[in-house]
């Protein structure tokens, strides 16, 4: 996007002849509008990586876009949003003569008049903008007199009695943050015309379905981290995968992300954006490749990511993940990718593997990856692929990861199989596989790493193998390996600092290490951060500035940077996640969002996030507590500090229920269900991670069962009957005045229980009414055509006569008798709607929102009698919804990109 001929600066800026249509409009002043719905606007300079993408105009910092426009008297609106702790700065007025600058930072706007190198302030002050929330702004410049707001209201005035003519408009990020922009308006003064009419002000207990937009709040950390990669020449240009929210780039250094996906690229059925790896091509730093998972999918972006073309003809798309991604030094048409094929697939194409075994391929192109041919298929998957630069034709590739089971394993024998380090000597003809016989501890390779001025030295990860995990390396090519460091539960990512190749990284689930002589010696460190650990670690990036500065990019975790060594470490995802969110909203309006790194808690909105301070101290014996259910742990958490710092009580060991095979590996418990009448009273179950989100015969999983609590719950009771420990249930509810007659949305239909869970009785009117909608897909109900999943039920705040229930791919349900019969409620969406979640507002009599995998999130004014879609700049799939107390704000938490936000955020007090 840079035009290197542009005479346009930040010091004096030449104004050019408009190039495009000036409309008018009978009534109406003169108006210029930019939507940004093209990568190339015209009228407008992009400069130093300010780029057009997914109709966003983003600008990195110290980078700015200008907009060639004579703009004097008149009003220019602007959607933006403030990504860091610098701030965004609007200019207009802008030519030779001077510009007028208008400064928005987190806490303060600043207003000021420059010209004849003379900088003077207008107006100035507090309060400033939001980070990460989209902010309508409005400057109406009429003769000298400035005016300003910012959503509706009016933050700054101010008078100029020296005009400056006419001029353009700029947009900059400086000072370490990052701006996007949207929707720029610009409208002259007529005579008798009307300005731009200021944004409507929203009241500040106006409900949430007021609000205009979704905000993406960037967060918490989660998601299947990958690959992490950076611009060599240019290293604070970065680039992270995610398995499932796709693509993310920075260009700060990883301070912030935004996502660079594209609606190109092709992912299959789910609702996830699954890219696994990345490289960037050595011969070209704005060639990028991305590999997705199980579609078989290749990537490439000639221009830094901002349009993306396939590249895969050849490659099955059919089961098959790309794992690595690597450019022939010496020849940029030479491209190969490591691949794995899917368990199904492998066992289709491989009638005498057992179950649940997957394989592995390396394909090789020739013309830039235009054409692809498999070079090799084994029993394992292919990760990295190293090419020795002073020999292209020795290729070296690593093979297996920790959750994979390599085909050719043998556990019964003691073998946990595995192919090891592959070495080719003519371009991939033919192998030899590198092993236990070559001094290899074991043959599951997940890393592979080769010296930068030695490529006869490679170092290599070892995982599954006891004594022979750990770090191993060689310095003959592969003839011979010895271990350098000793881990026996296994290691997962090595890399070796190109700076400083005496410097050397490993990294382990929760530890990190480092060797300062080359690997003699290590020292040993914690990865995590201060609130949350990062998961499996699955790729480094050390910084080629500086040996002591790595990345670690994590599966199941997030971004975590490290500026000493590894002995600290930070998270650096900001703008980044791909994590599955359950939202809830405690008393005080803070916002708990659980993701797979753990349970996290916002104070300001879902702005900023951190870990919860969770103790082994057991609380204080039956005191008043607030209650939370760590999903994979089996623990129960107790506050009795509004939810600053909590304590747990282990009620399932649900670890060892896994491993003795009684539940199936993704169990999560339910969300606690407190009797309203009577808080002592507490009900909680299980479902599985994927039931409903990503997989609907997850629902149909083996669950630990329904347990129930009489004293606040400190202690719990297993109570046997109903469908809980055979299927997944979403949610239970308690009637408001009575705390024994419960409600359990299951894997087999919504349940009843009038005796506190002693016994249960399936709600067969509703199966009844839901029958009577059209399936949209029985094999997702696993053939059962008469199958019914329910997710969600509710009772009515005003009156607990009436519920609300969601039936998987059904839509929504509604009974006037306390559950007897029901009825379809779904006007204003598709009747096989599949809602993920429901949520009433308390103080607003019929107003009722729901999410649904396909749509969005649904708002109903009249008790689910009419629905209609909000779902204005949310472009995930929303799985969990929560209000905040006023009802001024709703809660998303979303199937692969974090929490989103829909109204202020902080309630007015």
């Amino acid at each position: 996007m840079r035009n290197p001929s542009s005479r346009w600066t930040i010091g004096a800026l030449t104004v050019t002849a408009l190039v495009f249509l000036t409309l008018h409009t009978a009534g109406q002043a003169p108006r210029l509008r930019e939507p940004f719905d093209i990568p190339d606007p015209p009228g407008w300079v992009l400069h130093d990586g300010a780029m057009v993408e997914g109709g966003i105009l983003y600008v990195p910092s110290d980078a700015f876009a200008a907009w060639q426009i004579d703009l004097a008297d008149g009003a220019l609106a602007i959607r933006l949003r403030l990504l860091g702790d610098g701030e965004l700065v609007v200019g207009y007025a802008v030519s030779e003569a001077g510009r007028y600058t208008l400064a928005l930072h987190r806490e303060f706007l600043t207003l000021q008049r420059e010209a004849d190198g003379v900088v003077r302030e207008l107006a100035g002050g507090p309060p400033g903008i939001m980070t990460k929330q989209w902010t309508e702004l409005v400057i109406h410049v009429q003769g000298g007199t400035h005016a300003v707001a910012i959503d509706g209201q009016s933050r700054l005035t101010a008078l100029d009695p020296t005009p400056l003519p006419a001029g353009g408009v700029t947009l900059q990020a400086r000072g370490g943050a990052a701006g996007e922009f949207d929707d720029v308006l610009q409208q002259t003064v007529d005579a008798g015309a009307p300005g731009i009419p200021t944004p409507p002000q929203t009241p500040a207990d106006a409900p949430a379905y007021e609000s205009t937009t979704w905000v993406r709040l960037g967060g918490p950390p989660g998601g299947l981290g990958y690959d992490i990669r950076m611009r060599p020449d240019r290293p604070d240009e970065m680039y992270v995968t995610d398995a499932r929210a796709g693509i993310f780039k920075s260009t700060d250094g990883g301070m912030t992300w935004y996502a660079t996906n594209s609606s190109t690229m092709a992912f299959g059925p789910e609702e996830m954006i699954p890219i696994f790896c990345a490289t960037i091509d050595p011969h070209d730093y704005n060639v990028v490749w991305v590999g997705t998972q199980v579609s078989g999918h290749l990537y490439r972006t000639p221009d830094g990511g901002e349009h993306w073309e396939a590249r895969d003809t050849g490659i099955p798309h059919d089961g098959r993940s790309l794992r690595g991604i690597t450019i022939d030094p010496n020849d940029p048409h030479v491209v190969y990718v490591g691949l794995e094929v899917d368990v199904g697939v492998w066992q289709r194409e491989h009638p005498e593997a057992s179950a649940e075994v997957a394989g592995g391929e390396v394909y090789k192109s020739t013309d830039t990856g235009l054409t692809w041919t498999r070079i090799w298929q084994g029993p394992n998957v292919a990760r990295y692929v190293w090419i020795d630069p002073r020999n292209s034709n020795r290729v070296y590739v690593s093979t297996g990861i920790f959750d994979r089971i390599p085909a050719n394993s043998d556990f019964a024998a003691g073998d946990r199989g595995g192919v090891g380090v592959l070495r080719s000597d003519d371009g991939g003809q033919t192998w030899t596989a590198l092993d236990e016989r070559n001094g290899l501890g074991g043959r599951v390779i997940p890393s592979l790493y080769m010296h930068p001025t030695d490529p006869d030295t490679l170092i290599a990860a070892v995982y599954g193998a006891n004594e022979g995990s750990g770090v191993f390396a060689t310095y003959d090519g592969g003839d011979t390996w010895q271990q350098m460091l000793v881990y026996t539960t296994g290691m997962h990512n090595v890399e070796i600092a190109e700076s400083n190749p005496d410097i050397w990284y490993a990294a382990t689930e929760d530890r990190a290490f480092r060797s300062d002589d080359a690997g003699r010696t290590w020292q040993q460190y914690v990865l995590a951060t201060p609130d949350h650990g990062a998961g499996m670690p699955i790729d480094l990036q050390v910084d080629p500035r500086d040996p002591y500065r790595v990345f670690v990019n994590n599966y199941g975790g997030s971004n975590f940077v490290s500026t000493d060594g590894g002995a600290t470490w930070v998270d650096a995802s900001s703008g980044y996640t791909g994590a599955s969110i359950g939202v809830f909203v405690l008393p005080d309006d803070a916002v708990l969002a659980e993701a797979n790194t753990g349970v996290f808690r916002s104070t300001d909105g879902g702005e900023t996030w951190l870990g919860l301070t969770v103790t082994e101290t057991p609380p204080p014996p039956r005191e008043p507590a607030q209650h939370l259910v760590l999903g994979a742990a089996g623990d129960v958490l107790h506050s009795t500090d509004g939810g600053v710092t909590w304590s747990r009580i282990r009620f399932i060991n649900l670890l060892a229920e896994v491993e003795a095979g009684r539940i199936g590996n993704d169990v999560l418990a339910s969300r606690i269900a407190v009797a309203p009448s009577d808080p002592q009273t507490m009900y909680l179950t299980f479902h599985d991670g994927l039931c409903a989100t990503a997989s609907d015969e997850a629902c149909l999983i083996a669950m630990p069962g329904f347990f129930r609590s009489t004293d606040g719950g400190y202690t719990w009771e297993k109570r046997v009957g109903g469908p809980f420990e055979r299927v997944s249930t979403r949610r239970i509810v308690v009637h408001p005045h009575d705390a024994r007659r419960l409600f359990a949305a299951t894997g087999e239909g919504l349940y009843r229980s009038d005796d506190g869970g002693d016994s249960w009785q399936l709600v067969s009117a509703l199966s009844d009414a839901a029958a009577q909608i059209t399936i949209w897909d029985t094999d997702s109900y696993l053939s059962r055509s008469d199958a019914v999943i329910a997710t969600e039920v509710a009772f009515d705040p005003a009156n607990p006569d009436i519920l609300y229930a969601a039936i998987l791919q059904k839509g929504v349900f509604r009974s006037d008798d306390g559950g007897a019969t029901w009825r379809t409620a779904a006007y204003g969406m598709d009747p096989n709607e599949p809602i993920m979640a429901l949520v009433a507002d308390p103080d607003r009599p019929g107003v009722l929102y729901a999410a649904s995998k396909w749509s969005g999130v649904f708002v109903s004014m009249d008790h689910a009698q009419t629905w209609q879609l909000i779902d204005d700049g949310f472009d995930n799939t929303p799985i969990s919804l929560a209000l905040s107390t006023d009802g001024s704000t709703l809660y998303a938490g979303s199937f692969s990109g974090g929490t989103w936000r829909l109204g202020p955020g902080v309630p007015a007090r």
